[in-house]
């Protein structure tokens, strides 16, 4: 396990340079990349353009959790996890809200400096 400390300087005044580039933001970003391992499962139903270089760079990293004011990478370069289908009984479909007339939800966006009601449009 890597433990960051003090991630909470993305928000002081005096370490704002950074701009949107905090390293807060860096490593929401990469929980992306661990995301994008399963990518590979459904390629059509995903953006072709994936930085595959990136997603290797953080093949070891299992997770990242976020405290407050520290993150975790739980890393095992050991693991060659490769991402499969599990499951633990019959595949049932289930039934996709945008098939029932449903385009889309408001959802209340988790910023920490405002409020933001954004609209979450289905496929």
């Amino acid at each position: 396990m890597l433990a960051i400390e003090d991630t909470y300087t993305s928000f002081m005044n005096d370490f704002a340079s950074h701009g949107s580039y905090s390293f807060l933001e860096y490593l929401k970003d990469a929980s992306d990349l661990i995301v994008g391992r399963s990518f590979n499962l459904y390629p059509e139903r995903f953006p072709r353009q994936i930085n595959h270089k990136l997603i290797d760079k953080f093949k070891f990293v299992q997770s990242i959790e976020f405290f407050n004011g520290v993150c975790a990478l739980h890393i095992n370069s050991a693991s060659n996890d490769a991402s499969k289908i599990m499951r633990n009984r019959n595949f049932t479909p289930i039934k996709d809200f945008r098939y029932s007339g449903k385009k889309s939800a408001l959802i209340e966006w988790p910023y920490i400096d405002k409020e933001t009601i954004v609209e979450v449009k289905g496929g």
